[in-house]
């Protein structure tokens, strides 16, 4: 399944009480314990190629034990990371970001084993719940249909410009924001 790019971001709550069931992964596939950085960026920039933040791992609350890989034949085919804070504030919520499978790996039912994988990292941590931020279209239905509850709907910002002036008013507003 592929979800084309939205013009707004969609952010749900999922509760502990509603996380889905693990389920098993098709053969030769499993979740690895670590992967190189060079394996790890590798899988990022194909999705996330306008984004610095996950290149370098600026999320708050990024912990080395909140990144998943999964491999196929020992070979990372996909990533997905766990913050044990949340961009909202919400007290005990972590939140969910950046999953990339490869391009090769998708349909196969991979992603929802993967999440389920990466709900049970927040358990272990003593997480209530996750805090889930989309712009894939049809994304969202996914989530919930796995039983988050939607929150809000955020329009995206205009692309930035370049230069000094733009570069100074983007932090302006992450700071006053």
């Amino acid at each position: 399944m592929t979800f084309e790019i939205d013009d707004h971001y969609t952010f749900a709550k999922l509760d502990r009480a509603n996380y889905p069931p693990r389920s098993p992964l098709p053969a030769g596939y499993s979740f690895a314990g670590k992967i190189s950085r060079e394996a790890e960026l590798s899988l990022l920039k194909p999705e996330f190629q306008a984004w610095r933040i996950p290149f370098n791992r600026d999320m708050p609350g990024c912990r080395p034990d909140g990144v998943l890989a999964l491999e196929y034949l020992e070979e990372p085919v996909a990533i997905i990371f766990l913050c044990d804070q949340n961009e909202l504030g919400l007290a005990g919520y972590g939140q969910v970001h950046y999953a990339a499978i490869r391009e090769d790996q998708r349909g196969k039912g991979l992603y929802k084993a993967l999440f389920a994988e990466l709900l049970e990292i927040g358990n272990r941590w003593g997480l209530e719940g996750v805090l889930l931020n989309d712009d894939r279209a049809g994304l969202s239905k996914v989530y919930r249909r796995w039983g988050a509850e939607f929150m809000f709907e955020k329009p995206k910002l205009p692309p930035p410009r370049s230069g000094p002036l733009h570069r100074l008013a983007r932090r302006l507003r992450r700071a006053t924001s």
